[in-house]
C-alpha cells in the first residue's frame, strides 16, 4: 500500500511542475527594444533564473528562453 502511495505522489509532483501559465507581457532587451508577446508566468523562483518567451499562442515551436543577463527588463 505504501509503495502505492509513493508513486502516485511522485506523478502528481512530475505532473504539477509541468504545467505552463503564459500571460500577456513584455521584455526590453539590451538595446532597448521592446518586445511584446506572452510570458511563462511561474514561481518567483523560477523566473528568476529564465524567463521563457513567445510571441503568439498558437506555436511552441518560436519560444524564446532569456536568462536575467540577456535583458535588461
Amino acid at each position: 500500500m505504501k509503495l502505492h502511495l509513493f508513486f502516485l505522489l511522485l506523478f502528481c509532483s512530475v505532473y504539477v511542475y509541468s504545467q505552463y501559465e503564459y500571460r500577456p507581457g513584455y521584455i526590453v532587451k539590451k538595446d532597448g527594444e521592446t518586445e511584446n508577446g506572452l510570458i511563462n508566468f511561474r514561481s518567483n523562483e523560477f523566473n528568476a533564473k529564465k524567463y521563457e518567451f513567445k510571441k503568439d499562442t498558437d506555436t511552441d515551436a518560436d519560444q524564446v528562453v532569456y536568462r536575467p543577463e540577456d535583458i535588461a527588463a
